[in-house]
C-alpha cells in the first residue's frame, strides 16, 4: 500500500512540474531589429580609443536616424541617402 501512495505522490509532483508549460503563459515580446532606409555617412576619423556606444541597432534611433559608426562609437545619425 505504501508503494501506491508513493506512486501517486510522484505522479502528482510530475503533473505539478509540467502544468506551467500547459498554462498558456505568454512570452515577453522581443524587440525586432528593423533596418532603416539610407546608408551611413562615411566616418574617416582615426580613433585613439573607443567611446561608449549610444545605440546598437537602427530601431534604437528616433525618426529617420540610423545607428552608424561615427566619431569612435555607434551613434544615431541622419543617413546619407533616404
Amino acid at each position: 500500500m505504501k508503494s501506491v501512495g508513493i506512486f501517486l505522490l510522484v505522479g502528482v509532483l510530475t503533473l505539478w512540474m509540467v502544468l506551467p508549460s500547459w498554462s498558456g503563459t505568454i512570452l515577453p515580446v522581443q524587440k525586432i531589429p528593423r533596418v532603416k532606409l539610407g546608408t551611413c555617412p562615411p566616418d574617416n576619423i582615426r580613433c585613439a580609443w573607443a567611446k561608449p556606444n549610444e545605440c546598437a541597432m537602427d530601431s534604437d534611433c528616433k525618426g529617420k536616424m540610423k545607428c552608424c559608426h561615427s566619431h569612435c562609437a555607434m551613434r544615431c545619425v541622419y543617413p546619407e541617402q533616404a
